[in-house]
C-alpha cells in the first residue's frame, strides 16, 4: 500500500495552495509524515491543515537564490530530513497572442515557471543525496509538448525547458537514488482555465470536444500520476513525463 510507504516520509509542497494539489492534501496529511505546504497569497485553501502537528505552512515570495534555500533549509532542518518534493508553482503571467509578447513577458515567465523550480528542486536534490534517497516531481504541461497555445507560447516554453531541466537532474542524481520526475496534466477543467486564460463555460466544452475521451480531466485524475511517482512501485522510475491529458494530441 502506498500509504504504508509515506508512514515516515517528509514531503515538502511548492504551490500547495493550487487548484491541482486539492486532492493531494487530504491524503498527503493523513499519511506522511511531516508535509511543509508553501503558498505565496493564497492562504485560505491550507488553513484546514495548518493546526495539524506535523504540518508546517509557509508563506514565500521567491525574488533571489537565498529565498529558495531558506524554505528547503527550513523544512528540513525541522521535519529532519527531505524526502519527497513536489513542485507545483508557475502561471502563465502575460496570457497574449505570441504576437504581442514583449522580452520582459518571455523573462517574467521563464523565471517563475523555469528558474524558481530548478533552484528549489536543486537545494532539496543536494539535501536528499546526502541522505541516499528521495524524490522530486516537477509539473509541466502536456501543451507545451506539442507548441502549446497561441496566447500562452512563453508559458508552454519555460514549462518545456523544465522538462530538459527535470532529465538532467534525473541523470546525475540517479546514483544517489533521487528519483526526478514530471507530471504534465493536459486539459483540466481549472481556475487556470477560467480565471488565468479567462475562457468561458462554450469555449471549455469546445475545446474539451477535441479531446478523444470528449472530457476535461479531473483533479483527481492528475493527483493519482502524483501518488504513483512517489510510490513503492515506482521505485524504478526516473527522468519521466507522466502525461495525463486524455489522448489529446495523440
Amino acid at each position: 500500500m502506498r500509504e504504508e510507504f509515506w508512514n515516515d516520509k517528509n514531503i515538502l509542497i511548492i504551490g500547495a495552495s493550487s487548484d491541482l494539489c486539492s486532492e493531494m492534501l487530504p491524503v498527503f496529511a493523513e499519511h506522511m509524515g511531516w508535509l511543509g505546504l508553501h503558498y505565496n497569497t493564497n492562504k485560505e485553501p491550507l488553513m484546514q491543515y495548518a493546526d495539524r502537528d506535523n504540518v508546517i505552512v509557509y508563506q514565500q515570495d521567491f525574488f533571489a537564490d537565498k529565498d529558495c534555500s531558506k524554505i528547503v533549509d527550513d523544512f528540513a532542518e525541522k521535519a529532519g530530513g527531505i524526502d519527497f518534493l513536489i513542485i507545483m508553482t508557475g502561471n502563465c503571467l502575460c496570457p497574449v497572442n505570441w504576437r504581442q509578447l514583449s522580452e520582459k513577458n518571455m523573462l517574467d515567465d521563464y523565471y517563475i515557471n523555469t528558474v524558481i523550480p530548478f533552484e528549489i528542486a536543486q537545494k532539496a536534490a543536494a539535501k536528499m543525496s546526502e541522505r541516499g534517497c528521495g524524490r522530486i516531481v516537477f509539473t509541466g504541461t502536456a501543451s507545451a509538448q506539442n507548441a502549446g497555445g497561441s496566447n500562452s507560447l512563453s508559458y508552454g516554453a519555460a514549462k518545456l525547458a523544465l522538462e530538459c531541466i527535470m532529465k538532467r537532474m534525473a541523470k546525475d542524481c540517479a546514483s544517489s537514488q533521487v528519483l526526478v520526475n514530471m507530471v504534465c496534466p493536459g486539459f483540466i477543467k481549472s481556475k487556470f482555465q477560467t480565471q488565468t486564460m479567462k475562457r468561458s463555460d462554450e469555449e471549455i466544452k469546445k475545446r474539451a470536444d477535441f479531446v478523444p475521451l470528449k472530457r476535461s480531466g479531473t483533479y483527481r485524475e492528475v493527483a493519482e500520476a502524483y501518488f504513483y511517482l512517489l510510490s513503492e512501485g515506482a521505485s524504478f522510475v526516473t527522468g519521466e513525463v507522466i502525461n495525463v491529458k486524455g489522448g489529446d494530441w495523440i
